[in-house]
């Protein structure tokens, strides 16, 4: 069974898709392998219709939300999917939801520090570029690229006491932690629908505070004087709405008790999963 997921074209990284080889290789390193007859779909929302029809689909804890959603036939095996409104789209019942498969990281997580501090900003793999780490590294910000090592990032954000996201698996990943997070959105490219869908499996709503836009840098133009300074006064003026947002907003962290059960109930499908494959 081959795991599969989504892979940027131009090469680069992604945190929540790269959590995939780093997760499954550690929990499920006994069922991968390189057979294209059985595809393993599992953090990510790559259920569409643009997957190899011939190949039987083994879908844990994947979403829907971007293209058309596929026909499911018998190539299709669902043991769960990211949340509700992915079962909607794909006409199953909500016994079969549990959550983003991410979940499953729990056992693998660094333990908690002793003291915990700072304030993490984490954009979208597609917004992010240099001009934001400045204005983090320019107002006490700490920086979390999605394009990052993952166990880097998972570091950093075990550390925090607060995480600014508009990358979801940064807020699903920092839930899991304990560490409380705000959505927020700096660009239209960020797809609610999936959001909405995990938040949902958790009991959550998803109400990003609008942050605006910060451009990069042009690598054609002339950083001169006068655009050097408009530069500095936009992330001055941008990094005063990030901390309204920190002081005015209660802050996101699902609920102990239903995180535990949700928890419990994907440890039981991998359970399954490998006595299924193995024979254990």
């Amino acid at each position: 069974m081959r795991l599969h997921y989504f892979k940027c074209p131009d090469g680069s990284s992604n945190f929540g898709d790269e959590l995939n080889p780093w997760l499954w290789q550690r929990r499920i390193p006994e069922i991968l392998s390189d057979d294209d007859q059985v595809l393993f779909l599992g953090i990510g929302t790559v259920l569409n219709s643009s997957l190899a029809s011939g190949s039987r689909k083994l879908v844990f804890g994947s979403g829907c939300g971007y293209h058309r959603p596929p026909r499911l036939d018998k190539h299709w095996d669902i043991r769960f999917v990211r949340g509700p409104l992915s079962a909607r789209v794909l006409g199953l019942s909500n016994e079969k939801v549990v959550t983003d498969a991410a979940i499953l990281l729990r056992p693998l997580l660094p333990t908690a520090p002793l003291n915990r501090s700072g304030y993490g900003f984490m954009p979208h793999w597609q917004n992010a570029h240099s001009e934001w780490a400045r204005l983090c590294d320019e107002y006490g910000l700490i920086y979390i690229d999605p394009a990052g090592p993952v166990e880097d990032t998972l570091r950093k954000l075990n550390s925090l006491t607060l995480l600014l996201t508009e990358a979801m698996h940064g807020a699903i990943v920092s839930d899991l932690m304990g560490v409380p997070w705000i959505p927020i959105s700096t660009n239209k490219n960020i797809l609610q629908f999936k959001w909405r869908d995990w938040c949902l499996s958790l009991g959550l709503d998803y109400c990003p505070s609008p942050i605006p836009p910060l451009w990069a840098p042009s690598a054609a133009s002339q950083d001169g004087t006068a655009r050097k300074y408009r530069r500095q006064v936009k992330r001055r003026w941008i990094a005063g709405k990030l901390f309204s947002v920190i002081k005015g907003r209660n802050p996101l962290l699902s609920d102990r008790r239903r995180l535990e059960d949700t928890a419990r109930r994907a440890e039981y499908q991998l359970t399954r999963l490998r006595a299924e494959f193995t024979g254990d």
